[in-house]
């Protein structure tokens, strides 16, 4: 919160196609960060909520894409808020003309989006995501999201997890009249998926320090991350928790007789995609043993 962001610094160019501006402009609207200008003469300001959220709404700004201006262009009118059960959050924004830069208005142009017209952005676990789109944004138009695309965006994305990146999937969809107030599940139906966005989230600096002590204290460290199975992975080889490389997804623990996880949780070091009720579940079984 309240990290400095040097507004000077970035380069301010304009999105390659409209595709990149798409993904760019739903990525920072689908967003509770904030970008607030800073009151001191250096055009820094200061991106203020999640990290994750933050650096979305940072990457847009690099392109000309100002959160507050894409609020006036898009504003908000309806959401559902990111929970761990779903992995996705979406807001859906009504188009108005208001200065809106030519990134911008170009995209809007591919999307054929006219002034009053309404659009849900989402984004979220690619595989979250990719369960609820039927359509893919491909070279300006939506194509039908069969297996072949499926395959290749979830390689992209085992890609990057496996660089230990955190990767979030971003995808969109119209919506007609006041469906979304009076019907919320309509708003993560039928989406067109655009792209992803991937970041860094390294462990902190001492992190590895305090692995390597609690190991020769004999205390063994469990990592229980809601990332991606690859990008946990990744993490916990740098940190040195991957003893045997096992990774428990949160889809495997829901599968699991009481006997089969309480005999898992005693082996396994890294749990990944898990909910709250999951990360309870492990702990209990860790205290009665």
């Amino acid at each position: 919160a309240g990290e400095r962001f040097e507004l000077q610094d970035a380069p301010q160019e304009e999105p390659a196609n409209p595709t990149l501006s798409l993904l760019l402009t739903a990525a920072a609207l689908c967003n509770d960060a904030i970008l607030e200008p800073a009151e001191n003469e250096d055009r820094s300001a200061h991106l203020v909520g999640d990290p994750t959220e933050t650096s979305l709404v940072a990457a847009a700004a690099h392109f000309g894409l100002s959160k507050p201006a894409l609020e006036r262009i898009f504003p908000r009118v309806a959401e559902l808020p990111f929970d761990s059960a779903r992995k996705r959050m979406t807001t859906v924004h009504r188009a108005i003309s208001d200065d809106v830069p030519l990134s911008v208005q170009t995209m809007r142009e591919a999307l054929q989006i006219a002034d009053g017209d309404r659009l849900a952005f989402s984004k979220g676990g690619v595989d979250s995501l990719l369960d609820v789109s039927s359509g893919v944004w491909i070279d300006g138009e939506a194509v039908p999201l069969d297996e072949d695309w499926r395959r290749r965006i979830l390689e992209a994305n085992d890609r990057l997890a496996k660089d230990g990146m955190r990767v979030l999937g971003v995808a969109f969809k119209r919506v007609e009249g006041n469906a979304a107030a009076e019907v919320p599940e309509e708003m993560e139906r039928d989406l067109i998926f655009v792209g992803m966005e991937a970041m860094i989230d390294p462990p902190r600096s001492e992190a590895q320090e305090a692995v390597s002590r609690c190991r020769t204290a004999g205390i063994r460290p469990v990592m229980i991350t809601g990332d991606h199975p690859l990008t946990a992975g990744n993490i916990a080889r740098q940190l040195g928790i991957n003893e045997d490389g096992d990774v428990l997804t949160g889809r495997d623990l829901a599968t699991m007789a009481d006997e089969d996880f309480e005999n898992a949780v005693r082996d396994v070091s890294i749990y990944a995609r898990v909910t709250p009720e999951h990360k309870l579940r492990i702990v209990q079984a860790l205290q009665r043993q």
